[in-house]
């Protein structure tokens, strides 16, 4: 971490003035960083979650304007492709308590009256497949992942 060290005459106003305005201007390139720090790391992010998700999903991601981001995935098969489907749904994945519905074997179909809780959770059809499971393709926890590797190797970077 960078060391400053600033000289103060506190008989001399002028000297109190240059070392608060060599304060502010510390504070003001620490913020820059600070904001270079997040865009880096909600990049790496981003990256890693439409890697591990492809084309079939959008992942962008927002500024929140209060200091935080969102990474943002979007596209109709996103749930299935996070936590898997069918007999490959994975109840433990970090975020499927985080979900405002349950997450586990079937409850998708249980929630809408599907077929592969009509068949005792064993087979489903669509688009003229017959499904058991959908391998889970996490793409969130594969950010998450990519984040907390990457954070202290973007912070000696760009922080020093």
């Amino acid at each position: 971490m960078a060391k400053h060290k600033i000289v103060i005459d506190v008989m001399d106003p002028k000297s109190v003035a240059a070392a608060l305005k060599q304060v502010e201007n510390l504070a003001k390139s620490f913020d820059a960083k600070v904001d270079q720090f997040i865009r880096e790391i909600v990049g790496i992010g981003m990256m890693a979650a439409q890697s591990t998700y492809g084309s079939a999903i959008s992942v962008t991601a927002e500024d929140t304007g209060d200091g935080g981001w969102i990474i943002r995935a979007e596209g109709e098969p996103v749930v299935f492709f996070e936590f898997g489907a069918g007999k490959a749904t994975d109840a433990t994945e970090r975020y499927a308590g985080e979900m405002p519905f349950p997450v586990h074997v079937g409850s998708y179909s249980i929630a809408n009256g599907g077929e592969f809780a009509a068949t005792g959770f064993e087979v489903w059809h669509f688009g003229g497949r017959e499904y058991y499971e959908v391998k889970q393709r996490p793409g969130m926890l594969r950010a998450y992942e990519a984040i907390m590797q990457e954070i202290p190797n973007v912070a000696k970077r760009v922080f020093g």
